[in-house]
């Protein structure tokens, strides 16, 4: 038996929101649920995600979704099946939904989310202030969006 640690890669997350003719969808908004509730998963994976609201689409249809660095942020135990088949627990996992008025909503899995991060399809950088006042720059990833009406 053994354990491992992980984590969700660290960025800026840029969802764009569009409709079925390529236009920006503005006031289109994101809510992140711990799985298979309608439980709100505030503060992580998406830290700006925070009680006070959704976080809304601007007038280029973006939702800027952050994850900060912070080291390992869960674990799991694994073990070998007939000694050579590794089995291990399951990372954490979120419903994502992105929703507008007299569209369609969409639903997405934390896999989709971090997706650009873990194939390193990462767009530019970006520079964020952490709580301890110290500056760092973050990979920028896009991910693209269309709701149907």
């Amino acid at each position: 038996m053994g354990v491992w640690d992980g984590m969700f890669p660290s960025g800026a997350y840029q969802l764009k929101i569009q409709d079925e003719n390529g236009r920006p969808i503005k006031g289109a908004s994101l809510n992140v649920f711990e799985t298979g509730t309608n439980n709100f998963a505030f503060e992580y994976p998406i830290d700006n995600y925070l009680s006070e609201g959704d976080l809304i689409s601007d007038e280029q249809g973006i939702i800027v979704g952050l994850h900060k660095p912070r080291g390992f942020e869960f674990g799991g135990a694994c073990w070998s099946l007939f000694w050579m088949f590794p089995m291990c627990s399951d990372g954490p996992e979120f419903d994502f939904q992105i929703s507008a008025d007299s569209y369609k909503s969409i639903n997405f899995s934390t896999n989709d989310l971090f997706e650009p991060a873990y194939e390193d399809r990462h767009v530019g950088n970006t520079t964020i202030e952490l709580e301890n006042g110290e500056s760092l720059r973050i990979p920028v990833f896009e991910l693209m969006f269309t709701l149907e009406r």
